[in-house]
């Protein structure tokens, strides 16, 4: 057992004896892996009490040297079993990962109770937040992946591109007026996200400016797919069939429901969310399912935020989010926001928008297509949408009838709520009737026979019974005639 393993130990037992920090002990382990273990060594036994080094030092050799003894010493420090395997490891030639080593130490460090000494303050977000890499970027911002030094977990960290950072925004302001219109509406998104507390709503957990004036927030980072990416992967599986990548397509309804309760929740609080469509719905790898980018966000009595200028659609994807007199993406806003009619967007615009994103669900490709962000702009204002059958033969009739009457032009005639649109994908689901679809009487019989199978078997036999004796009977009376 070298010397290393044994400083090692020493920070192990110190952090779980409340001498040292899990930070503290890290930084001394960096120390160590400098070589300069002895100092290490010397570091780690200083910040313990000289009444307890020896017994720290004892404990630390058995540790090292006999794994017995080891197992003894860490039940009696109450160190649960999964931990204790990661320690025992140390005591051998094998490598314990850094990342395993540091969640060990934050996993023993003992909670404080009321009067005890506060946890280290960090002064600046440079020191709390340790950037892992970059995980998204778009126009205006980008997504960070850190670690949260003071609690010890991944986080996303989203700031504004330099070029659109300004210092004259700060958090807790008033946001008409503050800053740049960038800032203004960086600032918007943070506090309309942080003030919609919903299961899939991804939750911010703070809102602060670095030294140099720059913003950031950090939010709930989510392991996962956009719906979008997983529709893109289901369109193009050659070992799939038509019917099976609408198998797999329409098993993304449950999610579809989850972000319709989502964003009638946010309608509840007067947010209109503007741009909802499939990149902005994160499907987590548990089966979490949530909206994303609040960027374009209205919260109902309050100002638009300014203009960024006027944008032409000329040549721009119609898949990415416009910004400036239209507001949105292309291929999944309503006619209204497409006319640049702003004061007319309300709750019934983002329906609209889930009926799109429903829409590529059930056909697989959007309602409207083109090459140009203003070749579909002039589709959405002037044509009605595709039919879903037209795409996809296959696909249910009831959910057709659900896509078209959630993508009506006129605002009067989709349905009234987003809970209203979620009510009705989840009658499809539990096989009830959806009352948006005129049913004919074959597919009445149909879905009778189907949900009563037993008393339909039934009456069926009493049936086959009752003209089987009939029969007989008849034969027999006949034969007595003859």
């Amino acid at each position: 057992m070298s010397k290393d393993r044994k400083t090692v130990l020493a920070i192990v037992l110190a952090v779980k004896r409340g001498f040292v920090t899990p930070e503290e002990g890290m930084k001394i382990l960096e120390e160590a892996e400098d070589g300069h273990s002895t100092e290490a060594n010397a570091t780690v036994f200083s910040m313990v009490p000289e009444s307890q080094q020896e017994e720290l030092r004892v404990d630390a050799a058995e540790l090292a040297n006999n794994n017995t003894e080891a197992t003894r010493i860490l039940e009696e420090a109450g160190v649960p079993e999964t931990v204790q395997k990661t320690l025992l490891v140390l005591g051998t030639e094998k490598e314990v990962p850094r990342e395993d080593l540091a969640a060990t130490l934050m996993s023993l460090a003992p909670t404080r109770a009321t009067g005890q000494a506060d946890a280290p303050k960090l002064k600046s977000p440079q020191e709390r937040y340790q950037i892992l890499r970059e995980h998204a970027r778009g126009g205006m911002g980008r997504i960070l992946i850190a670690v949260d030094k003071v609690v010890g977990r991944e986080v996303a960290l989203k700031e504004l591109l330099p070029m659109f950072s300004a210092s004259g925004s700060t958090p807790g302001t008033p946001i008409s007026g503050s800053g740049t219109t960038a800032t203004t509406r960086f600032l918007r998104e943070a506090t309309v996200t942080g003030q919609l507390e919903h299961p899939n709503i991804v939750p911010v957990y703070e809102i602060g400016q670095r030294d140099d004036g720059s913003l950031y927030y950090t939010m709930k980072f989510v392991k996962g797919r956009t719906m979008a990416s997983r529709l893109r992967a289901i369109r193009s599986d050659v070992d799939l069939n038509a019917e099976e990548k609408l198998l797999e397509r329409l098993k993304l309804l449950d999610a579809f429901v989850d972000i319709c309760n989502a964003i009638a929740f946010a309608h509840s609080r007067g947010v209109i969310h503007r741009d909802i469509k499939p990149a902005n719905i994160m499907l987590g790898d548990f089966g979490e399912a949530l909206v994303l980018d609040w960027g374009l966000a209205r919260v109902r009595g309050g100002d638009e935020i300014a203009l960024t200028g006027e944008k032409t659609a000329e040549g721009i994807s119609p898949e990415i989010t416009l910004e400036g007199e239209v507001m949105g993406t292309p291929a999944y806003m309503p006619p209204e926001q497409a006319a640049g009619r702003l004061e007319k967007v309300d709750e019934r615009s983002d329906v609209y928008s889930l009926g799109a994103v429903l829409f590529e669900i059930v056909s697989g490709e959007p309602p409207y297509k083109g090459k140009t962000a203003k070749q579909v702009l002039s589709s959405v204002l002037s044509e009605q949408p595709r039919q879903v059958n037209d795409i996809s033969p296959e696909a249910p009739p009831e959910l057709a009838a659900l896509v078209a009457r959630a993508l009506s032009r006129e605002p009067e005639e989709r349905f009234r709520t987003a809970r209203e649109l979620a009510e009705q994908v989840q009658a499809y689901r539990d096989g009830r009737m959806v009352s948006a679809y005129q049913y004919s009487a074959v597919e009445l019989i149909s879905r009778f026979i189907k949900k009563n199978r037993a008393v339909v078997s039934v009456a069926a036999l009493a049936l086959i019974l009752i003209l089987a004796g009939g029969v007989y009977a008849y034969t027999k009376v006949k034969a007595e005639r003859d």
